[in-house]
């Protein structure tokens, strides 16, 4: 019985501490920045395209190491 006690509880003291944690959420949503989603595309595009060098980049150093060497 004393289990059921403790267990309800800690799932009211959880239920509470989740109502805490999204007002605060809540709280640094409303005073935060904004993160638009064409600046994270924009982002995204720009980081692949410079990986995309960098592999072709990495490529053309091996093929040229294959030419001299053989």
């Amino acid at each position: 019985m004393p289990s059921l006690v403790v267990n309800g509880i800690k799932k009211v003291l959880l239920e509470v501490q989740d109502y805490f944690k999204l007002l605060g959420q809540i709280a640094r949503g409303l005073t935060g920045r904004p993160i638009y989603f064409r600046d994270i595309v924009e982002q995204f595009q720009s980081r692949a395209l410079y990986a995309e060098m960098m592999s072709l980049a990495k490529t053309a150093n091996a093929v040229t190491l294959q030419i001299n060497s053989g």
